[in-house]
């Protein structure tokens, strides 16, 4: 059970009214009590940020000592400067919707299921047989799957959720998988197929997917034509190559925006309709 927060409505209603008090001292007492309960702190303060009142411009400030990131603009810079890397950019959409979020709890889950992967790896061992390790401890020990009984659920489209739930999308089951996989130097590639997603490994000598959604299943050439009516010729190599990290990123945006659509939140479908329109314009300007 979580603990009632330490900054009442009554008392935050009571610091509104000093927000604009100049003196020093009232600031920094004003900063200790928000500093109680950052979380609720910030939650107001950009409740009143977005509001028309004297109250709006002192807010900001407010946010800035508690060292408040505008998660919003900070992934539209990132989607603009081309620097992408799978990791972070799932991390910063996480923070998108879920400021509070500490990237570093993340990526100590991702290190602590390589670290378990990496127990059970005996060398030398090649590449299928390294994922058949990964597959034992993602799926058999920690209970990793698709979510088919919820699978429009937002929260399958969140790296840290997925994590916390154990459920997830294909593009994030998937993603998982390669990053716990690139934690224990094992080269996997995301493939992305009209509305599924792989993992496939090209470092051996006859290329092998991966269908993370199924549990792990090893999946032929053979296999993916005839599940999505492809010919085995230049086309299906096409589809099997792999995808560049912002068309993965920009993906999952859109499936977010048919998630929140389902849920009937339309802001939230807007915010990320407005993502994939970012991508779209940044790509138009390197073209």
């Amino acid at each position: 059970m979580s603990k009632p927060s330490l900054l009442t409505p009554k008392k935050l209603n009571t610091l509104k009214l000093l927000l604009d008090d100049e003196s020093p001292i009232v600031r920094r007492a004003l900063i200790a009590e928000f500093k109680r309960d950052k979380e609720a702190a910030i939650c107001f303060l950009l409740k009143l940020s977005k509001q028309e009142s004297i109250h709006s411009l002192s807010a900001f400030g407010f946010l800035e000592e508690l060292g408040y990131v505008d998660t919003v603009v900070e992934f539209v810079d990132f989607i603009h400067s081309f620097n992408y890397e799978l990791e972070t950019g799932l991390l910063m959409l996480d923070r998108t919707v879920y400021p509070e979020i500490n990237p570093s709890d993340t990526c100590k889950i991702l290190n602590d299921i390589a670290n378990r992967v990496k127990e059970l790896l005996v060398p030398p061992m090649s590449a299928k047989s390294q994922c058949l390790v990964l597959n034992r401890v993602l799926f058999h020990e920690l209970g990793f799957r698709g979510n088919l009984e919820d699978y429009y659920n937002p929260e399958n489209a969140f790296l840290h959720k997925v994590l916390e739930n154990k459920t997830g999308l294909p593009l994030l089951l998937s993603a998982l998988y390669i990053l716990v996989a690139d934690r224990c130097n094992l080269q996997l590639e995301p493939i992305a197929l009209p509305g599924h997603f792989l993992v496939a490994c090209f470092d051996e000598e006859l290329p092998f997917f991966i269908d993370v959604f199924e549990g792990g299943n090893f999946k032929t050439v053979e296999e993916i034509a005839a599940a999505f009516n492809f010919e085995i010729d230049e086309k299906l190599i096409f589809h099997l190559a792999p995808s560049p990290v912002g068309e993965i990123l920009c993906r999952n945006c859109r499936n977010l925006i048919h998630q929140y659509r389902k849920c009937s939140d339309k802001d939230l479908a807007d915010l990320f309709k407005r993502f994939v329109k970012e991508f779209e314009e940044a790509y138009k300007k390197q073209a």
